[in-house]
């Protein structure tokens, strides 16, 4: 994800070179920036959603099984068929998780944690970003509290192109945190944090940094089961 100056250094860039500077649609897009642009709500976690996603994905699996100007009654009925058909579709996948093995790219350590604690499409993600480590260095250690990480090919990089990020560390809490926030907004470890991580001798990925909707264990203790999650909402929806 880009930074703030990342992402305002990278639109002055673009209307130059495109000469876009007066363009109206352009103009309007700057002025509702903060609306739109990652880069300003990054701090606010969004499980790797974007803006519309979450509603767009909702309305297009009712319209499959809910007809236009349905009943209440045939609402409820369906709804449940949809609930249904996704617990069905969640048990297959947590049978399919069973039976396979998630392997580790490099070897790391704390590679085959993530490997026994995530599922297989976050781990999947989780190497993705391990891979990305190796476009990474560590060019500054002060105080082992706090890194300083440069892209190998920052001279070739973009003008506007941050190359060099801060990690700091609290010991108390095993926390780290990055200039880019990129694991505030998507909570999935990233490529700077894992590169300090992997090089400092980390075996495992600190308690504070696991969330457990990503783990093998997120279905373990929720209230909602077998199909009822329309009554367990009508429930709370009578106790406000």
């Amino acid at each position: 994800m880009l930074t703030l100056e990342e992402f305002e250094c990278g639109w002055d860039y673009l209307t130059k070179k495109y000469d876009l500077g007066g363009n109206p649609f352009m103009t309007r897009a700057f002025e509702v920036r903060e609306k739109w642009a990652k880069p300003y709500f990054n701090d606010i976690f969004c499980a790797r959603m974007s803006t519309t996603q979450r509603s767009e994905s909702a309305n297009h699996v009712l319209k499959v099984y809910v007809p236009c100007k349905s009943s209440i009654n045939m609402f409820v009925k369906q709804y449940t068929r949809l609930i249904d058909d996704r617990e069905k579709a969640d048990d297959k996948a947590e049978k399919n998780r069973s039976q396979k093995i998630s392997k580790p790219m490099f070897g790391y350590p704390i590679e085959k944690h993530a490997s026994k604690l995530y599922t297989p499409a976050v781990f999947k993600l989780f190497k993705a970003e391990l891979k990305k480590t190796t476009s990474y260095v560590i060019v500054d250690n002060s105080d082992g509290l706090c890194y300083e990480v440069l892209h190998v090919d920052s001279e070739n990089r973009e003008s506007w192109s941050r190359v060099n990020f801060t990690i700091t560390i609290d010991p108390q809490l095993g926390l780290y945190k990055c200039q880019c926030r990129l694991y505030e907004h998507f909570g999935i470890i990233r490529c700077h944090i894992m590169l300090v991580m992997t090089q400092t001798g980390v075996m495992k990925i600190p308690e504070c940094h696991i969330m457990k909707r990503w783990t093998v264990d997120a279905r373990k203790g929720s209230n909602v089961k077998n199909g009822n999650l329309l009554q367990f909402w009508i429930m709370k929806q009578t106790e406000l």
